[in-house]
């Protein structure tokens, strides 16, 4: 594991996404762009609300907003898009295998 903060200031914005449309092209098209975004370290297709959920790692606020901007300048089918910035991370760990095994720890 890498301890971010002592390479380079940073900041974590997790970024709950809505599309346009909700057709598979316009999933294929949302995610082909997103590939090629260094700065979303993660995504992950949602089912409810929203589409997907984004985590990007950004050196400060505008540094996201530009690539907030980029994402809706792009025309992906972006329709809304919510930010939520990191403030402490509280817990963060392995996944537990034993509990998706059916193992219980002793």
């Amino acid at each position: 594991e890498v301890a971010l903060a002592r390479i380079a200031p940073h900041i974590t914005v997790f970024v709950l996404v809505e599309l346009e449309a909700h057709r598979a092209d316009s999933f294929a098209v949302f995610e082909r762009h997103i590939e090629g975004c260094e700065a979303i370290t993660n995504a992950w297709a949602l089912g409810g609300g929203f589409d997907y959920l984004l985590q990007v790692l950004a050196r400060d606020i505008a540094d996201y907003q530009r690539l907030i901007d980029g994402l809706l300048e792009a025309r992906i089918g972006l329709e809304r898009y919510f930010t939520y910035v990191m403030t402490k991370e509280v817990k963060s760990g392995p996944p537990p295998l034993e509990l998706l095994l059916g193992q219980r720890p002793d």
